[in-house]
């Protein structure tokens, strides 16, 4: 915590810094919770989310998983090691491959060059067993698509309950995890 005070002592600024939480630690405590109550072993976390040590602890669980890869972590196709494996239904071209100096990365990248654009997916060896990575640009889609949908159901159920903020205030609540989901103190 970081505060600034005045001669007298009296705050004129109070900045609180949380613990710091290792983001993989999250995502697989969370992954961890949603295979114990769903089932599921596959997962799509629309964000771009570039860890190796992510992959590697799906990896490690049998996990499978699917993801964009950051723009800051490529350059142009000739970061991987492709091969195109065909195109998609607008014409966008589609590669699959291994990083170009994998080393310890054993994610497996599917790259869509849409107007001389790249697209990069990576997921795991178990995303791959489930689904051939020529449609995982459309599964990802898909994804992204219902998380859209449960935003704007949020939204609407929060102009729906004339101010009720907190899901225990509104029984028809249902919390998820959306980007835009409304802070409340008890998530």
């Amino acid at each position: 915590m970081w505060d600034t005070t005045n001669e007298n002592g009296d705050a004129l600024f109070l900045e609180y810094y949380p613990l710091d939480v290792r983001l993989t630690a999250t995502i697989v405590d969370y992954c961890e919770k949603v295979v114990a109550l769903a089932g599921t072993k596959h997962f799509i976390i629309d964000r771009e989310v570039n860890s190796q040590a992510v992959a590697s602890e799906f990896e490690a669980r049998g996990w499978g998983l699917l993801c964009m890869l950051d723009k800051n972590q490529y350059k142009n196709l000739s970061d991987w090691d492709v091969k195109f494996i065909g195109k998609l239904e607008d014409g966008s071209k589609v590669y699959s491959g291994l990083r170009e100096n994998p080393g310890e990365d054993s994610r497996i990248f599917v790259i869509v060059e849409k107007d001389s654009k790249l697209l990069p997916y990576w997921g795991t060896t178990y995303m791959e067993k489930i689904a051939k990575p020529i449609d995982w640009p459309k599964i990802y889609s898909r994804r992204t698509e219902v998380t859209e949908q449960n935003r704007r159901g949020l939204l609407q159920n929060e102009s729906d309950t004339k101010g009720k903020a907190c899901p225990n205030e509104n029984p028809a609540f249902i919390p998820i995890i959306a980007r835009m989901q409304r802070r409340c103190p008890f998530f």
